[in-house]
């Protein structure tokens, strides 16, 4: 009789655990009632970079980010100034209007999170900058899906019907969207959520770290979705390393999808061209292991910036880096770039809007 009782709680238990992994309203109310809570059923917070605590490696030093996000103020008295737009990722996310040089007015939309909405005052510069990770780079501009995200508000009243895929507090919050089907119900992201549902509490740290570190010495392995470097300075994201995933720096580029690609991007640069904008730029910030390990690069981004055919105006981040190889431009242990690796970018675009100036 118990072990009745006991399986008919553990299958409801399992039952529940289950649509509330795949439910995006229910992930969203977890994630915001657990994410700064610090009782033990809070969750495990993403303090030290993003890697680090995906690998439950907090505890080394060498891996732990300096949460340092100054950047220079660039000169701001110029006699024309001009309207920027930055549709970007979590890359650009924390610049604020002061970083940049000779703007009249600064307007920022993080991509997966919002639409950019405009009404372009003609008689102005306007420049849009769309800036995108190498990792989302081939996914995204499969398509043309940024024309329902990047709008002129005034002639289109439209919300994308595209599923969100941000995080909320470490956790995925994707979900089935309606009418649902067997490929929704069971999301690529299912085991994300009920990991973050079973396993992601403050009292289970402890014993995450211990046997992270085990991994770590014993065996120079990371846990989860991370991979250690082959110099051992660096936590790399486990999908930029696939021989199969679309986000890798390594799996293969066919010619298909390269030109599919580069007949979308003069697409993008036409269509915003023609609504209003003074120019369009396209920067794709490199992977951390396409700079730091690049040995079998499928040459993604070059593929793109030197095709002959392409129309959208490009900024570089890529080939500078490369040419600063000595440099250290990525975090040890988060996705994205340090300081240094941004402000190198935003003294790209500041040249750019200063040139515009002149």
């Amino acid at each position: 009789m118990f072990l009745k009782i006991t399986r008919d709680i553990l299958i409801v238990f399992g039952f529940v655990v289950l649509v509330a992994s795949t439910n995006r309203q229910i992930m969203k109310y977890l994630s915001d009632k657990r994410g700064n809570e610090p009782a033990w059923w809070g969750t495990y917070q993403f303090s030290n970079g993003d890697l680090v605590s995906m690998s439950y490696l907090d505890m080394m030093d060498n891996f732990r980010m300096v949460r340092d996000f100054r950047v220079n103020k660039p000169p701001q008295d110029c006699p024309q100034k001009v309207n920027l737009y930055l549709f970007g990722d979590s890359y650009s996310r924390r610049f604020r209007d002061t970083a940049f040089s000779c703007i009249n007015k600064y307007t920022f939309l993080k991509r997966f999170e919002n639409n950019l909405y405009y009404g372009l005052d003609t008689s102005q510069k306007n420049i849009l900058i769309i800036e995108i990770s190498e990792r989302y780079f081939r996914d995204y501009f499969n398509s043309l899906r940024i024309f329902d995200e990047v709008y002129d508000s005034t002639k289109k009243n439209k919300i994308t019907t595209l599923v969100n895929t941000n995080k909320v507090n470490g956790v995925n919050i994707s979900s089935a969207s309606i009418p649902v089907t067997i490929n929704d119900f069971f999301n690529k992201n299912m085991n994300q959520n009920i990991q973050y549902n079973l396993f992601n509490y403050n009292f289970v740290f402890p014993m995450f770290e211990s046997k992270a570190l085990l991994n770590f010495y014993l065996f120079n392995r990371a846990s989860g979705d991370v991979v250690i470097s082959k110099n051992k300075k660096y936590l790399f994201l486990k999908e930029t390393l696939s021989p199969t995933e679309k986000a890798s720096s390594f799996s293969a580029l066919p010619q298909e999808e390269l030109s599919n690609i580069i007949l979308n991007l003069n697409k993008i640069n036409e269509h915003y061209l023609n609504e209003g904008f003074k120019e369009v730029y396209l920067s794709i910030i490199p992977n951390a292991v396409t700079i730091e390990q690049c040995e079998g690069y499928n040459n993604l981004i070059p593929e793109i910036q030197n095709n002959k055919d392409l129309k959208i105006k490009i900024i570089d981040i890529y080939s500078f880096y490369k040419n600063n190889e000595n440099e250290t431009w990525y975090f040890a242990g988060d996705t994205h770039w340090n300081k240094k690796g941004a402000q190198a970018w935003l003294n790209m675009v500041n040249n750019i809007l200063q040139e515009k100036n002149k």
